[in-house]
Parts: C-alpha cells; sequence; structure tokens
C-alpha cells in the first residue's frame, strides 16, 4: 500500500504531500508492469522505451527485497548498491554469477538515462562499446 507520510527519500517544498512509501508487494507489482512494457516496447522497437522499463523493473525487484530486509536503505538508483543486501544471502557461487549479470546492467542503465535522447543514449552505448 502507499504510505504518503514518511519516505526520508522524498524531496522538495511540498512536503509530505509529496512523500510515497512502498511495501514489497507494490516494488512487486510494479517490476512486472515495467517489464510488461519493457517486452511491449521492445516488440514495437521501442528500444529507448525497453531500455527504461527493463532497468526500473530491475531496481523495483531489488527495492522490493530490500524495503523487507533493510527498510531505511538509501541506494538512490544504483543497481549495483541495491543489489548487495539480496547478494549477501546467496551460495557463492550462484553470487558470481548473479554479480556479473547484475555488474551488466549497472553498466547499461542509468536512472539519468530517462533524459537522454535515443541518438545521445545509442552514442554512449557505442561509446562503452555495448550497442548492437
Amino acid at each position: 500500500m502507499c504510505n504518503d507520510s514518511k519516505d526520508p527519500t522524498s524531496r522538495g517544498p511540498a512536503g509530505n504531500l509529496l512523500k510515497m512509501r512502498f511495501d514489497a508487494q507494490e516494488y512487486r507489482e510494479a517490476a512486472g508492469e515495467r517489464f510488461v512494457e519493457a517486452t511491449n516496447a521492445q516488440a514495437r522497437g521501442d528500444y529507448l522505451a525497453a531500455h527504461l522499463a527493463a532497468g526500473l523493473a530491475v531496481e523495483c525487484m531489488f527495492r522490493g527485497y530490500l524495503v523487507r530486509v533493510a527498510p531505511d536503505f538509501d541506494a538512490r538508483h544504483d543497481l549495483s548498491a541495491l543489489s548487495d543486501a539480496y547478494l549477501r544471502r546467496m551460495p557463492v557461487k550462484r553470487t558470481e554469477q548473479l554479480r556479473a549479470s547484475i555488474n551488466d546492467m549497472a553498466i547499461l542503465w542509468r536512472n539519468n538515462h530517462r533524459y537522454c535522447s535515443g541518438a545521445k543514449l545509442r552514442s554512449h552505448f557505442n561509446r562503452i562499446g555495448r550497442h548492437q
């Protein structure tokens, strides 16, 4: 459920009116919705929208876990930091594989990509050797 009263991460002059707190179920639902959005965007060739929605889906999954085990976390939008608590509870063999995948995602997705034009994002991926 959305609780509009106690989120320490919300900022702005409107104070409590802008604050929202999410529970694990809401993050899970949002992750599923963003995944569907990413899949649909990719199917229609809208790769920028697919990229943004996929990154948000991953972020929501980790936030859903973190809100249960560390409700006062403050990792902002850093996927590597968001994944740390989850990875600490995994068997070592699985952790190495997941860490590699998460590191790839953290390289490819940044929250500030939402401000990029498609051309700028493609240029960024070319520069880091990740555009296909």
